[in-house]
């Protein structure tokens, strides 16, 4: 996935795209963004148990596994090529997919003077695409959950 993307769709206009349940709050704590960043809560259509659910999680995945949260890098890619086979995904890859919506991706270009310009990559009608995503839920030792 790329390092940053937009989601300036309202969620009036996302929810006859999203199927499932919304969890508890999230109408009321999402927020249409011209960029979405690394560690930023993320809007995410997810399988679990079956059935479909919608969710707001954090971009940087966090697995299961992981003994403590801050200690661990938190990538934001995945490369399809290596995804299965890398512990650090597998998991997830596995049994963790979602989707998460988008209007807009950038990509960075390098100028001649060194510096980097992001170019906005969308449909010619503004309208919604999906992202392919991975997500895992961490579960601390008092029970907090984290979701990334």
């Amino acid at each position: 996935m790329c390092g940053r993307y937009s989601l300036t769709t309202t969620i009036d206009q996302l929810l006859p795209r999203l199927k499932g349940p919304l969890t508890e709050g999230l109408v009321e704590h999402y927020a249409p963004r011209p960029q979405v960043r690394p560690g930023e809560p993320v809007l995410i259509q997810r399988q679990e148990h079956g059935r479909l659910a919608v969710a707001l999680t954090l971009w940087g995945l966090v697995p299961e596994w992981s003994k403590d949260p801050l200690a661990l890098r938190r990538p934001i890619n995945a490369r399809s090529e290596t995804v299965g086979e890398k512990p650090f995904f597998r998991g997830a890859w596995r049994h963790r997919r979602c989707l998460l919506p988008a209007d807009g991706f950038y990509e960075w270009q390098k100028k001649a003077d060194g510096t980097k310009q992001p170019w906005l990559f969308r449909r010619r009608d503004h309208a919604p695409f999906w992202l392919g995503g991975l997500w895992d839920r961490w579960i601390g030792p008092d029970g907090g959950e984290l979701e990334t």
